[in-house]
């Protein structure tokens, strides 16, 4: 079993700004298409320049549709439930996440938002058992940093490590991808408000602060040249591309993160 949890992952489809908002598909119905159900709440957005969501839950995952002006963002976070006093709000499925995350990419080679594309990212964001003390949090992600890069580290605090390995597209030599990895000790504080019996009653919400290492992988496009016809099918290949040599860092990392092997 292993010792990581997912802290969210997310999918941007970046659109050319020169798009027509007006003819894009409404949050709902991209919702409703790449998950094939209806969210619990969404909301239009209520100006141009405003971003409508969409959100629901998929077996234990929270997942959200975000449209601003020039974007599509689409989001697995935790679903929210009344952890113990201090703990870290996780996926501790991950294998079910990784399960989702590619099916996701499968439907968005089916049906897409837009019928061209100026960027997109992949991003992964994974966190370790939560650790009593900023030293051995510092050990524990010490361990998990490849021996060329690896720090010497003790009591250093907001420790943060990141590196970009930049490669070509498998679609089009034209086409840069960032390969980012960054390896973080995070310190998160955590706010219980609990319900108060009496309107009286004084409140006072409980703020617990959580040390956990933390791994984060991202791919996304350098700026290409507007003559490169970025499609649908172009965006399905390079993010399953980008998933999979996620799933070999994670592995090569010594992360073993449940499920995410299968990605390759």
């Amino acid at each position: 079993m292993s010792q990581w949890t997912a802290l969210s992952a997310r999918i941007s489809l970046f659109l050319p700004l020169g798009e027509q908002t007006a003819q894009r598909a409404s949050v709902l119905e991209v919702y409703q298409k790449l998950w094939s159900a209806t969210p619990d709440s969404y909301q239009n957005a209520p100006a141009p320049n405003f971003p409508s969501h969409a959100q629901g839950q998929r077996d234990g995952l929270a997942v959200s549709c975000v449209i601003a002006q020039n974007r599509v963002d689409l989001i697995f976070s935790p679903k929210q439930t009344s952890q113990p006093s201090g703990s870290l709000n996780v996926i501790e499925n991950t294998a079910h996440l990784c399960k989702e995350l590619k099916a996701l990419l499968s439907n968005l080679f089916i049906y897409s938002p837009s019928e061209r594309y100026i960027g997109f990212s992949l991003f992964l964001h994974f966190a370790m058992t939560e650790k009593n003390t900023v030293p051995d949090a510092n050990d524990a992600i010490a361990s998990v940093i490849p021996k060329q890069y690896r720090p010497t580290l003790s009591a250093e605090e907001n420790f943060l490590l990141q590196i970009n390995s930049p490669y070509t597209s498998p679609v089009n030599a034209g086409l840069k991808i960032n390969l980012i990895k960054k390896w973080s000790v995070e310190q998160f504080r955590i706010v219980h408000f609990a319900v108060q019996q009496a309107a009286t009653a004084p409140f006072t919400p409980e703020v617990n602060t959580s040390i956990a290492p933390t791994v984060s992988f991202e791919v996304n496009n350098m700026p290409f040249d507007s003559s490169i016809h970025f499609s649908k099918d172009d965006q399905h290949m390079v993010l399953t591309d980008g998933l999979q040599r996620m799933a070999s860092l994670q592995r090569d990392l010594g992360l073993n993160i449940d499920g995410f092997s299968d990605a390759l």
